[in-house]
Formats: C-alpha cells, sequence, structure tokens
C-alpha cells in the first residue's frame, strides 16, 4: 500500500463524522437566523452538516458544507427563511409541501436524480438546478475514454473503473428548472447552455486559511510539481504524471491525495519505490503545515483532469500563486500565466513538463503573481457576490422582486 500519514487531521474528521451520526438531521427547518423581515420561504436541496457542526466544525473542509450555509444566509439575507434538505433524503418517503418561492438544488452530481423528482412537485416555486461540474453524460463518457487508453498502455491490468457517475436525465433536470447557477468556466458553462435556459457563474470558494507571501515566489524550485488532488486517480489524469515522471528523474513529483484506490496502489506502489523523484505525500489538509511546506517549495501545481470544473485543488494552489499546469477540462482559465496540456500521449507530455521546468526565473515569478491575481476570483467572498447577484438578477428577470 501506499504510503498515507496519519495525523490529527483525519483524526479530527473522523471524530467530526461520528459527531454527525449522532446530531446531525436530514431537514432543518425555517432557518432564519440572518432573516430581519420575512417575505417567502425557501427549500434548499444540499447537505445539513454545517448547521449541526457548530464551532467544532472544520468546516471549509468540506466545500459544499459551507456553501450550504452560506447559500442560507444569502436567502434570508433577500427576505427568506429556508427549510434544508440533506442530499441523502429519500423523497419517496419524506413529503414535501408545495408552499415554497424558490427552491435550489444540487443537480448534476450523484444526487441530481432527486431534483426533477422535488421540482416537479413545487410548482408555484422558481426553481434553480444547482451544478458544480460538468454535464454527466459528458463526464461519463470522458472517464470511459481515460480508462480506455489506461488499457492501452496496460494491456493485462483490468483496473475496476472509479469515478463513474449514475446516469442522470440532464434534459429532465433542466426541464423541471427555470434556471441553472453554475459552477464553472468557459467548458462547463457551454455544456449546459444547449438546455436553452438561462445560466449564471458562480465561482468557487476557497479557503480563508490560504494566504499568498510574494517573498515565496522567489524561492521555489522549477523542477518541483505538486498533484494535489481527491481520489478518482484516472480521471485526474495521476497515472500519466507517474508514467511520465518515472523516466524525469530530474524533475520532482508531489503527490497529495488519499491512497484509498487498492487497485490503483498495486500497479504504481513498486514502481514508485524504485524511484527518487515521486513523493506519495497522502492526504494534507488546505491551510496545514504540510500544506504550507509544499506550497513554498512547489512552482507547479499540476492536475490532468478529463473533466472537471473549477478544480478547487488547483484554485487552492493558485491562491497561493503557484503556477498551474493542467489540462482544458480542467476548465480554468490559465490566460498567459498557466500551461495547458493538451495532448496526452506520453512523449508529448514528457516534453512539455521538461519545457515548463525551464523558465526563467523572472518568467516564474511574473507567472506566480499573475496566477494570484486571477486566484481573487475563487474566494469565499466571491461566491457570495456571484450567488447572490445571480439570485438577484434571476428576481428580477422574473420579476418577482416587488413580492412584499
Amino acid at each position: 500500500m501506499l504510503p498515507l500519514k496519519k495525523n490529527k487531521i483525519m483524526f479530527t474528521r473522523l471524530i467530526e463524522k461520528i459527531f454527525l451520526k449522532i446530531i446531525k438531521k436530514k431537514i432543518v427547518w425555517n432557518y432564519n437566523k440572518y432573516c430581519s423581515i420575512k417575505i417567502g420561504h425557501a427549500a434548499l436541496f444540499f447537505k445539513t452538516d454545517s448547521f449541526f457542526l457548530g464551532k467544532t466544525a472544520s468546516q471549509y473542509h468540506h466545500v459544499n458544507f459551507w456553501e450550504a450555509l452560506e447559500i442560507s444566509k444569502i436567502l434570508n439575507r433577500l427576505g427568506y427563511w429556508v427549510d434544508v434538505f440533506d442530499r441523502t433524503v429519500d423523497f419517496n418517503t419524506q413529503k414535501i409541501e408545495d408552499k415554497y418561492d424558490i427552491f435550489i438544488g444540487i443537480s448534476a452530481g450523484m444526487s441530481g436524480k432527486s431534483f426533477p423528482q422535488v421540482a416537479s412537485k413545487l410548482r408555484k416555486a422558481l426553481k434553480v438546478a444547482f451544478v458544480s461540474s460538468q454535464d454527466p453524460q459528458i463526464y461519463n463518457k470522458a472517464v470511459i475514454k481515460r480508462y480506455e487508453n489506461f488499457k492501452l498502455r496496460h494491456k493485462d491490468v483490468n483496473l475496476p473503473m472509479v469515478g463513474l457517475k449514475i446516469n442522470i436525465d440532464m434534459n429532465e433536470v433542466v426541464g423541471n428548472a427555470d434556471a441553472i447557477f453554475c459552477e464553472g468556466e468557459n467548458i462547463t458553462i457551454s455544456q449546459y447552455q444547449k438546455y436553452n435556459k438561462p445560466v449564471y457563474q458562480i465561482f468557487v470558494p476557497s479557503s480563508p486559511k490560504i494566504i499568498f507571501n510574494l517573498p515565496e515566489c522567489y524561492n521555489r524550485k522549477n523542477n518541483n510539481f505538486l498533484y494535489f488532488g481527491s481520489n478518482r486517480n484516472i480521471l485526474k489524469g495521476l497515472d500519466i504524471l507517474i508514467e511520465i515522471f518515472i523516466d524525469l528523474p530530474e524533475l520532482e513529483l508531489y503527490i497529495c491525495t488519499p491512497a484509498n484506490e487498492p487497485d490503483f496502489n498495486k500497479v504504481y506502489a513498486e514502481k514508485i519505490k524504485k524511484t527518487n523523484n515521486i513523493h506519495w505525500i497522502g492526504f494534507i489538509e488546505v491551510g496545514s503545515e504540510r500544506f504550507e511546506e509544499l506550497t513554498r517549495q512547489c512552482t507547479f501545481v499540476t492536475l490532468l483532469s478529463c473533466s472537471d470544473s473549477m478544480a478547487t485543488s488547483v484554485t487552492s494552489c493558485m491562491r497561493k500563486g503557484m503556477i498551474p499546469v493542467i489540462t482544458p477540462e480542467t476548465d480554468i482559465n490559465v490566460d498567459d500565466f498557466g500551461f495547458l496540456i493538451e495532448d496526452l500521449e506520453l512523449e508529448s507530455v514528457k516534453k512539455k513538463y521538461i519545457l515548463i521546468s525551464k523558465i526563467s526565473d523572472e518568467d516564474r515569478i511574473l507567472r506566480s503573481v499573475k496566477s494570484y491575481l486571477a486566484s481573487k476570483k475563487y474566494t469565499q467572498d466571491n461566491f457570495s457576490l456571484s450567488f447572490e447577484n445571480s439570485l438577484v438578477n434571476l428576481l428580477l428577470d422574473k420579476n418577482l422582486l416587488n413580492k412584499k
């Protein structure tokens, strides 16, 4: 098994999970903490965890924990009490009244199948489909293609497919929505525009623990690359990175991801052990001492994803001024400061990384600063601003702001 250090953060998460099992409720009724004058009632289909963790929550370790609470605050400030339904609620047994003025629900992930089921029952509500990933059908095709490419390189290995999403009919989802709120850039937004419903862009938040420090940009090494991601290694392109860095001993790859895919580990564990330049760090928390150490020494953050939507692992590192080396499908605009890997043929990728590692010190500093400046849109404040502006504009477009 690949090495994974146990630490206080993992222990804290375990305690949180146990704590949540004891106290968490699947529905939060009448959330109105930030509502001074009530003009209506909203339903939110998201997660309820953050409403029960309170001050013990390491809330930003779970992006959608924080988002659920923040969306409820925004609705409160606009005059709406909120009933929050956890994404695990079974609406075959849980009745939902047709009393809401607004319904916002996660729509493209594994829980997206519940959106049309709920939305169809809320005839009077303004209905918003919240999507934070690419169109499920396009996503699944991209995942299958990555596994097919892996199989071409490893004909004797039968790797179980990880990361496929359930078959969600987005035509049915969007057919029950008045608008789409999309966490994504050009690729993701364009995929949902084809459904002929208004699409509003929402920017992903990043942890407030991340602090930019300009002198760090001067001291980083151009041969150090950081892979910072969750699981689903094949679709994130970790297999490709490992295979090219094995042949590039002059470059260093630091892998920060949980070692929880045993079949993947069997393929690469021994190969990694034989190298001196590939370092499997394991899970690290944003803002932790280890995160700070790695982002001080690595110039580049790299992710060769086949289907993402403003990948927060990359945007978080951009907040530190790291330079992104990504595929177009990672769906982050890197303009003139980052590098796009478009051809994933191994020799082509290898040559690209060699060239990237040879940028001048002056170019590195300039790109790092530009990366940080571009990352200012990936903050908690900008998530709140983009979400509130989108909701107000939607209410304006639907002539619903004059309601009392």
